[in-house]
């Protein structure tokens, strides 16, 4: 219940206590429900992470509507007005609030979610955005006890994301292997239908070395893109401990050969 499309704030998601769907160890991910039909004012601190991305999509996995948190619009905040002092804010809504004149985007009418993407290049020199969201125009002053359906709803739902999950991303591995994406052969996908980032393309693969064997990743660097990486995950699509170990290596992080 701390997730209320009326009173929203930026929950921790998928992270390095939480490694799973195959998530980025540069990124820290946030999510909060919204309304179509709300006003939400979201405004905070720029600071100098290497990118943060707002992610408009429908209902989240695990809820009893079926949702898979399929993308609907990216913002990114690089194309946002952002103040000499890092500050930042703008407005979500149907239409333009009445005398707004500051950033304003337009809430699909099937949105039922937001995900934050906070992504670090230099994870030791970078700091992240600070980030505050409200809904102007919540329909009480205060959020309400949850009913006991509530409690039953968010039960149920915790049970249908364990089979939902489980079933969705254990299939795709059975299906790079069965297709042959093995050793040099990798599957290319945008995952936006299942809350994938939009404007990424992932590359996906599965290597089966011997004791003597080793796995060599070669590739030419595009010169416009922005952020690249590699990471090892698991068939069960879980990341490996990034805290402790090292199993992943971006664009800040690798050594570029001459060539």
């Amino acid at each position: 219940f701390t997730c209320d499309p009326d009173f929203p704030h930026f929950s921790p998601n998928f992270h390095w206590p939480n490694p799973s769907l195959g998530n980025c160890p540069d990124t820290t991910y946030y999510y909060t429900p919204i309304r179509a039909d709300g006003s939400y004012r979201i405004w905070g601190k720029r600071n100098n992470i290497h990118m943060v991305d707002f992610q408009i999509g429908e209902a989240f996995f695990g809820t009893e509507e079926g949702g898979n948190n399929k993308s609907l619009v990216s913002l990114d905040m690089k194309d946002m007005s952002i103040a000499a002092d890092g500050s930042f804010e703008f407005m979500l809504s149907p239409q333009r609030p009445a005398g707004w004149k500051g950033d304003w985007y337009a809430t699909p009418p099937t949105a039922q979610s937001i995900t934050v993407r906070q992504v670090a290049y230099d994870w030791f020199n970078e700091k992240q955005a600070r980030l505050n969201i409200v809904r102007l125009d919540a329909p009480t002053p205060t959020p309400q006890r949850p009913s006991v359906e509530q409690y039953r709803k968010a039960l149920r739902a915790a049970a249908v994301y364990a089979v939902r999950l489980n079933d969705q991303f254990t299939r795709y591995p059975k299906m790079l292997r069965d297709q042959g994406y093995v050793n040099g052969k990798v599957h290319p996908n945008d995952f936006s239908d299942v809350g994938g980032f939009s404007d990424q393309m992932y590359y996906d693969g599965i290597f089966e070395l011997g004791d003597d064997e080793a796995l060599l990743l070669e590739m030419p660097i595009p010169k416009r893109c922005r952020y690249w990486n590699l990471q090892l995950i698991n068939e069960f699509l879980a990341g490996t401990d990034y805290t402790f170990r090292h199993g992943s290596l971006n664009g800040h992080q690798a050594h570029i050969d001459g060539d």
